[in-house]
C-alpha cells in the first residue's frame, strides 16, 4: 500500500502563501499609516505655515493702512494750523489798518470841523462886510468864491474818507465772518481728532508723535518770525477763543513735553523733547518678513 502526500504538500504549500501574503498585507497597511502619519505632519506644517505668514501679511497691511491715515492726518492738521495762522495774521493786519483808518478819519473829521468853523465865521465876516460896501467890492466876492471852494474841497475829502473807512469796515467784517466759518471746519478736525485718540492703539500713537513734531516747527518758525511769543497753550487770548482746539493740542501732546518747552523770549534754545530716546521712531509688533 503506497501512501499519497499530495494532499499534505498542498496544504503546507497553501498555509506558506497564506502567511506571506498576509505579511505582505501587514506590511502594506503598515506603509500606509506611516504614510498617513507622514501627510497629517505635513498637512499640519503646511497649515501652521500658511496660519502664520497670512497673519503676518495682514499684520502689515493693517499697519500700512494705519500709517497711511495717520499721514494724511498729519498733512491736514499742518495745512489747517498753517491756514489758521495765516487767516489771524491777516485779521490782525486788516485789525491794524481799520484803526489807523479810524485814527486818520477822526483827525480829518477834527480838522474839517475846525477848518469848517473857521470858514463859517469867515464867510458870516465877509458877508457882513460885502453887504455893508453894497456888493460893489469884486476883491471881497473873490475870496468868498475861493473860500466856498475850498469848504467845498474839504467836504469831497472828508466824504472820500468816510466812503473809504466804510470799506475797511466792510472788509474786516468779510475776514471775520472767513475765520469764524473756519473755525467750523477746523473744530470739526479737532473732534475728529479725538475720536482717534480715545483708543490707545497704534495709531493714536503714531498720531501724537507726528504732531508733536509739526507743532513744534510751526510753533518755532511763528516765535522766530515774531508772530507769537509763546506757544499756543501758553497763549491767553487763543485759550480763550479756542478752549476746544487747546484741549485737542493738550491731548495730543503729554506733560513732560509741554514742561520742556521754553518761550523764545526766555530762551534761544528751544527744548521740544526730553531724552534722546522720545525720538526714536515707533517700534511696531508685527512680525519680520
Amino acid at each position: 500500500m503506497s501512501y499519497n502526500n499530495n494532499g499534505g504538500n498542498n496544504n503546507s504549500s497553501n498555509l506558506y502563501n497564506y502567511i506571506g501574503s498576509e505579511a505582505h498585507v501587514r506590511s502594506l497597511e503598515n506603509d500606509a499609516w506611516h504614510d498617513q502619519i507622514a501627510a497629517r505632519r505635513n498637512s499640519k506644517r503646511a497649515f501652521a505655515n500658511g496660519e502664520s505668514e497670512g497673519y503676518r501679511n495682514g499684520w502689515c497691511d493693517a499697519i500700512a493702512q494705519s500709517d497711511t491715515q495717520v499721514h494724511k492726518g498729519n498733512a491736514e492738521i499742518e495745512r489747517l494750523f498753517l491756514l489758521n495762522q495765516e487767516q489771524a495774521s491777516r485779521i490782525e493786519a486788516l485789525e491794524k489798518q481799520h484803526t489807523e483808518t479810524v485814527a486818520e478819519s477822526e483827525d480829518a473829521i477834527a480838522q474839517w470841523q475846525n477848518h469848517s468853523d473857521k470858514l463859517k465865521t469867515m464867510i458870516h465876516e465877509q458877508r457882513t462886510t460885502i453887504e455893508a460896501a453894497a456888493n460893489e467890492n469884486t476883491t471881497l466876492k473873490g475870496l468868498l468864491t475861493s473860500l466856498t471852494e475850498a469848504n467845498q474841497r474839504l467836504n469831497q475829502q472828508i466824504n472820500q474818507q468816510t466812503e473809504n473807512h466804510e470799506k475797511s469796515i466792510t472788509e474786516v467784517n468779510k475776514q471775520l465772518t472767513l475765520y469764524e466759518r473756519n473755525q467750523i471746519f477746523i473744530y470739526a478736525i479737532s473732534r475728529a481728532i479725538v475720536d482717534v485718540l480715545s483708543s490707545e492703539d497704534i495709531a493714536s500713537t503714531t498720531l501724537k508723535k507726528a504732531f508733536q513734531k509739526h507743532y513744534f516747527d510751526c510753533v518755532l518758525e511763528a516765535q522766530e518770525s515774531g508772530l507769537i511769543e509763546h506757544q499756543l497753550v501758553h497763549d491767553e487770548q487763543f485759550s480763550n477763543s479756542s478752549p476746544e482746539i487747546k484741549q485737542t493740542i493738550l491731548r495730543l501732546l503729554d506733560d513732560a513735553t509741554i514742561n520742556s518747552v521754553f518761550d523764545l523770549a526766555e530762551t534761544n534754545e528751544l527744548q521740544f523733547f526730553g531724552p534722546e530716546e522720545d525720538l526714536a521712531p515707533a517700534e511696531y509688533p508685527f512680525p519680520e518678513h
